[in-house]
């Protein structure tokens, strides 16, 4: 039923719909919060982007143990979301959250999703650091972060997420130095730090060895890397040598 003009909350009756696997409502005018009843549900796909939906992500959701796919993207969702809420679906595959008002941290819980392709986030106001807990999800090939008030350090568990084709961690607060380490991500083929405060050494390899997959953009504190980034050479580590003069006696 997506791409209608369907308007209204979607009743509560749907919970009703116990053999129902693929629920798609996307780009109507739905408004509203997102039932409860939903979590009484066997699906495997949920689709309520673009639509109007408000208040938070029912913590029941995670009832729904067999869900792959999972969007709510574009609406005007708020509130945090709990472990609870995702940490039990371990077989979600693809999860957008994108373009809503979330807050808080992001959860540690999604390191349970060990089969997750696609983490959208952003657009939100997600807040705190990258939980270490991400690591986990080694079949990542889409993270999408930009756009929130996160914080801290690029993570350099990062590079255990070998699958990684796209990461955007732009429009952040991220600072710290950009870890050599994500050198290593040999399928990564679009890296967004632009928009950070990030400072030091850029490096030169992997997908930083060519301007069309890395952007870099307003962190004005950045040195080195490739010369087509056009950066200015990094300050000389080593210390100047001063020779000492002696009088004689």
């Amino acid at each position: 039923m997506g791409k209608n003009f369907l308007h209204g909350p979607i009743p509560d009756s749907i919970k009703s719909l116990k053999l129902l696997e693929n629920l798609d409502l996307h780009q109507n005018i739905l408004s509203g919060n997102i039932p409860t009843s939903i979590g009484n549900l066997t699906l495997s796909e949920l689709y309520l982007n673009t639509n109007n939906f408000e208040g938070i992500i029912p913590s029941n959701i995670g009832y729904c143990t067999k869900l792959h796919y999972f969007n709510v993207s574009g609406n005007k969702l708020s509130g945090d979301i709990p472990n609870q809420t995702f940490g039990k679906i371990e077989g979600l595959i693809d999860l957008d959250l994108s373009k809503n008002s979330l807050i808080g941290l992001i959860p540690s819980g999604f390191g349970n999703m060990k089969h997750l392709s696609i983490l959208y986030l952003h657009c939100n106001n997600f807040s705190g650091e990258i939980p270490k807990e991400l690591g986990a999800c080694t079949t990542l090939t889409m993270l999408g972060l930009a756009n929130n008030s996160l914080q801290g350090s690029i993570p350099s568990f990062l590079t255990t997420l070998r699958s990684l084709q796209f990461l955007d961690l732009s429009n952040n607060q991220f600072s710290g130095t950009i870890p050599h380490e994500l050198e290593n991500l040999t399928l990564l083929s679009t890296f967004d730090l632009s928009f950070n405060h990030l400072y030091g050494e850029v490096p030169i390899g992997g997908v930083f060895s060519n301007t069309t997959t890395i952007s870099l953009i307003g962190n004005k504190d950045l040195c080195g890397g490739i010369p087509q980034l056009k950066l200015p050479a990094c300050p000389s580590l080593r210390p100047t040598k001063h020779k000492r003069s002696y009088e004689s006696d």
